[in-house]
């Protein structure tokens, strides 16, 4: 098979290293794979890079303008076309579509009139919604119907003078079921739902979903001795540690909840991975790292933590619950959108959205707890395991390209 897979980044952040896997493992089962991508330039192998910064900071400037996200980028769409014409590529996976580097419209227009066997991953709800990324923290599910005027899309940040989001609902309803050949991958159980829900895969083959994967030989656990010279380095010596992981840190990952845990556990240190606000002020017992892309670095903090705790209240997954598992850390997590599907009693506790004291209360009975590390290391390498879920994603394609 030949396989083109178009997403935001590559090799980097989540859906990078999920797009570089997804092409090294379709190579190594002798398939052919090209990877378009538009942000954060690097040196790849079997990749083209889209548009150039200039290019990308029009179509940003475009989407405030106009409301609409995806409408740009037209010179880098045509050519990304050509080739998919001159490639004649079995299976096109589309990924995070929404930066500022492909023409969203344009492109799925000749994947209908061409009737090219589609796939897409759900990594966020941008697919379905008429803008946003998430709705649960909202309760808004104008998507199932019309995002008319939607009021949590931002004038500034979203758009400037016109709220387009009930125009982008019926545009992608009109694309998407366009295509003669489309299947859709949620990355958990609750994304696949929630696909089916929505009029905007009405007409596609295949629903379903595929677990964002792990690589098992770099998330896993380390040696006591040195989970005790990590903790050492961080300052947590003695103390259980606890670890929270983002790309970003923000009331919607949780930041504030952090703040409230750690003054109900002032004996814990908390230790959070991540870009951080500027200007916030943290708990004395809240260790704020930074930001990484440092796999094995990440691998190093989840073995060494005794609990990892996510307070995000909206996840189509939650992958770094998924690593902290794989490391043998249990989790404390909240019961919302995909995140009870990863964690069960076996491997940590699922605590209603907001109760920080429920939070931890959930810590206390982890740490007392001796046996969960095997448990989940278990639980990752049976549901999380790469090559495994990399074949299933394989045999989407042979099914759609039928």
């Amino acid at each position: 098979m030949r396989i083109l897979q178009i997403n935001a980044v590559y090799g980097i952040m989540s859906t990078g290293r999920n797009t570089q896997q997804i092409s090294a493992f379709l190579r190594s089962q002798g398939h052919e794979c090209i990877s378009f991508y538009g942000e954060s330039r690097g040196n790849y192998e079997n990749t083209v890079f889209m548009g150039s910064d200039l290019s990308h900071k029009v179509h940003a400037i475009s989407a405030r303008l106009t409301g609409e996200a995806g409408i740009g980028s037209w010179s880098a769409t045509r050519r990304l076309i050509s080739f998919i014409k001159e490639y004649n590529p079995d299976v096109v996976h589309l990924q995070n579509l929404h930066g500022n580097f492909v023409h969203i419209p344009m492109l799925l227009r000749y994947l209908a009139d061409a009737d090219v066997p589609t796939v897409i991953s759900l990594h966020d709800c941008f697919f379905f919604t008429g803008g946003c990324m998430h709705y649960t923290s909202n309760q808004c599910f104008k998507w199932l119907d019309n995002c008319e005027n939607c009021q949590y899309l931002r004038r500034g940040k979203n758009y400037i003078f016109s709220n387009r989001a009930g125009h982008n609902l019926q545009r992608k309803k009109d694309l998407f079921n366009a295509i003669p050949r489309l299947a859709v991958c949620g990355v958990s159980q609750w994304t696949e739902n929630e696909a089916r829900r929505s009029p905007v895969f009405a007409n596609a083959k295949i629903i379903t979903h595929v677990y964002n994967w792990i690589d098992l030989e770099t998330f896993k656990p380390l040696s006591s001795e040195e989970n005790t010279a990590i903790k050492r380095r961080l300052g947590a010596s003695n103390q259980p540690m606890i670890l929270g992981v983002s790309s970003g840190w923000g009331a919607s990952k949780g930041l504030d909840d952090f703040s409230k845990l750690a003054t109900r556990l002032p004996n814990v240190k908390i230790v959070l991975v991540g870009k951080m606000p500027e200007n916030v002020d943290l708990a004395p017992n809240i260790i704020a790292v930074g930001s990484t892309e440092n796999v094995d670095q990440l691998a190093q903090l989840y073995s060494a933590a005794d609990v990892f705790v996510h307070l995000s209240k909206e996840e189509t997954f939650g992958k770094v619950i998924a690593e902290a598992l794989a490391c043998g850390t249990p989790a404390v997590v909240y019961n919302s959108t995909a995140m009870p599907e990863i964690v069960d009693d076996a491997t940590g506790r699922v605590v209603e959205p907001g109760n920080i004291n429920g939070v931890a209360t959930a810590i206390h009975e982890v740490l007392e707890s001796p046996f969960m590390a095997d448990a989940c290391r278990n639980r990752a390498t049976e549901l999380f395991e790469m090559s495994r879920n990399l074949y299933t994603q394989t045999e989407i394609y042979k099914r759609i390209s039928k």
